[in-house]
Parts: structure tokens; sequence; C-alpha cells
């Protein structure tokens, strides 16, 4: 079932944040006037990179997708619209494949690093 906010005309509302996540993904969201009228508003994203702080803005669409990079640590997304809006989130956190990805290629290339030591080392050398 899919997260949903419901945020009222002109009001700043945090919807979404990722503490300490360096997972890229996408973030998507749906914004659904409760009058039936267009989405209008402004979506702000804000992003810690490494030592600095970014910010930027988007306007509030009826289907919102926002990327978020590998170096995007704290990631916070506010919504402010000019109507009473309902935010539904299609995809509330990035998907577990990735990290599991990036964990089977760090193991991986910890074993290709055992394997090699045990193919290059001589165990009949002469001990100096």
């Amino acid at each position: 079932m899919p997260k949903e906010f419901l945020v009222k005309a002109g009001e700043t509302r945090q919807i979404l944040w990722l503490f300490s996540s360096s997972i890229p993904g996408k973030v998507k969201f749906r914004a659904e006037p409760v009058d039936g009228s267009p989405p209008r508003g402004k979506v702000e994203i804000n992003v810690k990179k490494m030592f600095s702080t970014v910010g930027r803005q988007q306007d509030l669409l009826d289907r919102n997708v926002l990327d978020k990079g590998f170096t995007e640590s704290n990631y916070k997304v506010l919504v402010t619209p000019e109507v009473d809006t309902r935010i539904i989130f299609e995809t509330r956190h990035f998907r577990a494949e990735t990290f599991f990805v990036i964990l089977a290629g760090i193991m991986i290339l910890g074993l290709v690093s055992a394997l090699t030591v045990f193919i290059f080392v001589d165990p009949v050398a002469p001990k100096r």
C-alpha cells in the first residue's frame, strides 16, 4: 500500500527524509489536488553532498520523479502546494536490489583477492 500525505494549501511539509543513505535511485510520487484541478506548487529537494548542502526546486507535477545520486547522503523532499493536495508515493524507499548487487560485488572481489593469494604463493619456497 503506497504512503500518502495530505498537504494543505500554502503549507510546506517534509514528505521524505533519507538519512545516511548512499544508495542511488529515483523517488516517484503523484500529486493529486483535492479539488480535481491540476497540481500547482513547488517541490524542494535538500541534499547533503560530502561537506556541502545543495538545494534545488522544481514545479509540483501530477507525476514527480526525483533522482538521488550516490553521493547524496542526507536527502530531504519538501512540498508546498498552492491548493490542498494529496501526495501518493509510488516508490517510498529504494529497492534493495541495488544494495545487494553492491554487496555481491564486494564479496566477489574479496573472494578473487583471497584466491589470488593462494594461487601465487609458492608453498615449497624456502623461508628466509
